[in-house]
């Protein structure tokens, strides 16, 4: 009968003991690998797990990464979790400044090689133009992200003016009323003979007499709607 616990320690072992690196390259070990010269057995942890994310960022799938290091798929993708787990990120501000640093530092030097090649002398004037377009899109485009990045603003700042609490409170109807009593005295004295202003206070008075009693019905309503309704019994 195996004792799993043995074995796993065992494995443990083996696995610290395999874990030190030779020091060749990674192009070094697959060619030794493909060629025979390199046992695949004979490979460390960690410089198989540099040629598992090698052939990864290649576009070699498991079974083909596998085939090439020839070991089985299910230590490849042990070796590609490891991986992404040693490559994880965490979220940090120092880090998010040293991307968004990178990002504008690519951006930059893709619009240097850009305005290398549209200066040289035999290039057309159709690749001139064709060229300042994509520097004038990528410029663009590295604004857009450092907008969605918050770097940048989205939009220019806009200063709203409250009115209604610049006015304060609308007047009430005995503001009003003083106020079309005023009216209509100052009418009266400076314009005697214009009856047109005359005309216009005497609607103006109809209209503030409609709006009050509008007010008092309504009020009136809320008044009896509060109040308890006796039922009367037959």
């Amino acid at each position: 009968m195996k004792h799993p616990e043995k074995n796993t320690a065992a494995e443990n072992a083996n696995s610290e003991a395999e874990s030190t690196s030779t020091g060749h390259s990674v192009l070094s070990l697959i060619r030794g690998i493909q060629s025979g010269q390199i046992p695949p057995k004979s490979l460390s942890i960690e410089d198989r797990r540099r040629c598992v994310e090698h052939l990864t960022g290649e576009g070699f799938s498991t079974a083909e990464i596998a085939e090439i290091l020839r070991t089985i798929e299910r230590t490849v993708s042990r070796d590609r979790r490891a991986i992404r787990e040693a490559n994880a990120v965490e979220a940090d501000p120092a880090f998010t400044a040293e991307m968004i640093g990178q990002l504008v530092m690519e951006a930059e030097l893709a619009r240097s090689h850009i305005r290398r090649v549209i200066r040289n002398k035999d290039t057309s004037p159709i690749a001139k133009i064709e060229g300042e377009r994509a520097c004038w899109t990528i410029k663009r485009e590295l604004v857009q992200s450092l907008q969605q990045l918050g770097c940048l603003p989205t939009a220019p700042h806009e200063i709203h003016g409250d009115v209604t609490h610049r006015l304060g409170d609308p007047p009430g109807f005995d503001e009003l009323q003083g106020e079309l009593d005023r009216l209509a005295v100052i009418v009266q004295r400076s314009q005697p003979g214009d009856d047109s202003t005359k005309q216009q206070v005497t609607q103006l008075r109809a209209t503030f007499s409609r709006l009050e009693l509008g007010e008092k019905v309504q009020n009136l309503t809320k008044l009896i709607e509060k109040e308890p309704i006796d039922e009367q019994q037959p």
